[in-house]
């Protein structure tokens, strides 16, 4: 009692603190599958690695076995030297304060703490074995008590200490004691459950309905993981832009977008959104950051990226490319005005190509007149030169006048086809 050392054996959290060597006394101990022992052991029975102990006690006399008082087998069977009271027989016959550590039928572990004060108040161990038997105590074991015997709950002394204060005897202060059995909850790991929850019986009971996990550390938003399109957070899935629903597993619907699809759509002619930022995807036929124009015309198709292929570079239609196209009335009148517009031009630039001025006529017409006059003296002067030609020439022919008479003419013709050829020929020669 004076050095403060520990009497027994004591295992604590798993860890051996002090072995009794066989020495016997009772015991009080749990092992690592939860069973709780009470009673005599052997040393082997401590160091067992089987199923060890993982918290053990050695306390002075076993009050109660198996419900029957059992304070004199243990009188015979323990070693009266643990406890410093005097003999056993006064250790257990003298009033003062006690302790005790027992179980019930339903297994539910029993402390027991008396007031008192050595041989002027409390109980000696015979009441305190009947007491107990009462309660419907199976098995108890004593530990210490007197000066020793004190209780504490929740921080705070319960008991009435037996000893006077060093410093003053006017106040009472309890002994400093080296081996205490403490009684808690069970311990969680975190202690604050991660901050998400309640440590109840070693267990934490998560807040909320998203946190899980022994430690109430881990977000848990269901199998679908917010479906992949937002991030699972202490109220729930948040879901990214364009994505609704409790699992984040729902797209915007048509002509909405962006956060919990809150933002209306701008496309026109039956453009669609994207719904995460708005932009608007053009049907063929129609472009701009609305879908608010139409094809231009010789254009077509989607983005207008396609050039008509009609003849006369034909408007088609802007959706399809069609060269077989029916514009509405208003429109249709527009391109014929346009068309006009066009002609006009052209019809201006056709005048200006072939209308002369007044100088260029007159000079035009002096070259046809020079030119005329320039053929007409041509011409005289052949007509001039054919007929001296003919005039140079005459003396070589011999003019005969026909003869009236037929008789003259008849001879004549008929000696001339009686002529030899000789004589024919030289008429044709002088002819």
């Amino acid at each position: 009692m004076s050095s403060g050392k520990c009497l027994g054996n004591v295992v604590s959290d798993g860890r051996l603190v002090q072995n009794a060597h066989g020495l016997q006394n009772a015991q009080f101990g749990i092992r690592r599958d939860g069973s709780m022992v009470f009673g005599y052991l052997s040393e082997e029975d401590v160091l067992d690695q089987a199923n060890p102990f993982v918290q053990l006690v050695s306390g002075v006399v076993w009050l109660l076995r198996d419900g029957e008082v059992y304070i004199n087998q243990s009188q015979i069977a323990e070693c009266d030297e643990t406890q410093t009271t005097g003999t056993f027989e006064k250790f257990i016959n003298v009033i003062s304060a006690r302790t005790a550590v027992g179980h019930d039928s339903q297994g539910q572990l029993v402390l027991v703490h008396v007031d008192g004060q050595t041989e002027s108040r409390g109980i000696n161990l015979w009441e305190m074995a009947e007491f107990l038997k009462q309660q419907g105590i199976i098995n108890a074991i004593n530990l210490d008590g007197g000066g020793s015997a004190t209780l504490v709950l929740n921080g705070t002394l319960a008991s009435y200490p037996s000893e006077h204060c060093s410093f003053d005897n006017m106040w009472r202060c309890p002994r400093s004691i080296s081996t205490i059995v403490c009684v808690h909850e069970p311990a969680c790991e975190p202690a604050d459950c991660s901050g998400h929850g309640d440590c109840v019986q070693g267990q934490c009971h998560c807040a909320g309905d998203f946190w899980r996990g022994p430690a109430c550390d881990t977000l848990d938003c269901g199998p679908s993981n917010c479906s992949l399109h937002g991030t699972c957070t202490a109220s729930g899935c948040l879901c990214e832009a364009g994505w609704v629903g409790s699992n984040c597993s729902e797209a915007c619907v048509s002509g909405f977008y962006g956060n919990a699809c809150s933002q209306k759509c701008q496309c026109q002619n039956g453009g669609s959104c994207d719904p995460v930022n708005g932009a608007c995807s053009c049907p063929a036929g129609y472009y701009g950051t609305s879908c608010e124009h139409v094809c231009p015309m010789g254009r077509y198709g989607p983005n207008c990226q396609q050039l008509c292929a009609c003849e006369h570079s034909c408007p088609c239609n802007p959706q399809t490319g069609s060269c077989n196209i029916t514009y509405e009335l208003a429109i249709q009148d527009q391109l014929n005005k346009a068309w006009r517009c066009l002609a006009s031009p052209d019809k201006e630039k056709s005048n200006e190509k072939f209308s002369l001025s007044e100088r260029t006529w007159i000079s035009v017409t002096f070259v046809l007149a020079l030119l005329l006059a320039i053929s007409a003296m041509g011409n005289v002067g052949l007509f001039l030169k054919a007929r001296s030609e003919r005039q140079h020439g005459g003396g070589d022919y011999r003019y005969h006048p026909l003869r009236e008479m037929n008789g003259e003419a008849s001879h004549t013709f008929t000696s001339a086809a009686c002529e030899p050829e000789e004589a024919q020929d030289q008429s044709q020669t002088l002819l």
